[in-house]
């Protein structure tokens, strides 16, 4: 991966990043603990349920 030109390299843990991401962009925890989850066909808003199944893969993700 090659660094932007001018900005000093990124030393932070790709977890500490996504937090950081989060937060500047006011998205709290991602969503993981939401109980629904929102997508985008197109213009068209899809919900479906943030099963457990899938907070445990994603919470299986964010701390390795």
């Amino acid at each position: 991966m090659s660094e932007s030109p001018g900005l000093p390299p990124d030393t932070r843990s790709v977890r500490d990043a996504r937090q950081s991401y989060f937060e500047e962009n006011g998205f709290g925890d991602g969503g993981y603990g939401d109980k629904w989850v929102k997508i985008h066909a197109g213009p068209v808003p899809l919900f479906f349920p943030n099963s457990a199944a899938r907070v445990v893969v994603v919470e299986m993700r964010r701390h390795p």
